[in-house]
């Protein structure tokens, strides 16, 4: 695949496992691009992502290698309190530099409050 450059995410070496508390945070969604660092070209890399929330897996990747493209992934997070981002090594965890590109937590916009009015 073709190498996307991201200013923020989350980088790690599976197996990895970063969790996070969205309780009463009001977040509905989580998004992210996964994949191997475009910087790793070794056969060996191999990682599948996983999302649990509330200790329970909600989605996973296909299994991604060295130079595959970026995968984006939606999730709904609304009725969960923790969510957990792993990143699975497939076998031996040679080379597995998994990263959760442009990872973020999203709310829809607040609607403005239409109060009464007097004139």
């Amino acid at each position: 695949g073709q190498a996307k450059i991201f200013d923020k995410g989350v980088g790690a070496h599976a197996p990895a496992y970063v969790g996070v508390d969205i309780e009463g945070k009001g977040y509905q969604y989580f998004e992210a691009y996964v994949g191997i660092n475009y910087n790793q070209t070794s056969t060996n890399a191999s990682v599948i992502f996983r999302v649990l929330a509330d200790g329970e897996e909600i989605w996973h990747s296909d299994l991604k290698r060295a130079r595959q493209e970026a995968t984006y992934v939606k999730l709904d997070v609304r009725n969960y309190k923790e969510i957990v981002l792993y990143a699975d090594m497939d076998g031996s965890d040679g080379n597995d530099h998994s990263v959760w590109a442009d990872a973020k937590f999203t709310a829809a916009p607040l609607a403005p409050e239409i109060g009464r009015a007097s004139c």
